[in-house]
């Protein structure tokens, strides 16, 4: 697809095209890791918003994780490409497509 994503500046855009590919178009949902365990949904959810619309969201704070569910495969891709080592409250976040269940 040749339609421009609204990329943040740091954005790669080969590195969101390898991202694109490396899960079948159907999923979704981008996983998030290494979150500190006194973050709150209140300070995730507004960083994930800058990628696209949320469908679902599921935080597990005793395990430092969570899964963004996204309208479409692209803006998953976006934010796990985004957030990689993102420096988030005194941890870099970890990233990656998140297993459909």
């Amino acid at each position: 697809g040749s339609q421009t994503i609204g990329l943040p500046p740091q954005v790669n855009p080969q590195a969101v095209d390898h991202i694109i590919r490396s899960a079948p178009p159907r999923v979704t949902t981008a996983y998030i890791g290494n979150i500190p365990h006194f973050a709150t949904e209140a300070d995730l959810i507004p960083l994930f918003q800058n990628f696209g619309f949320i469908l679902d969201f599921k935080h597990y704070p005793e395990k430092g994780c969570c899964f963004i569910k996204y309208d479409t495969h692209e803006q998953a891709a976006v934010c796990i490409v985004a957030l990689a080592n993102f420096p988030f409250q005194g941890r870099n976040l970890r990233t990656g497509w998140g297993k459909e269940r």
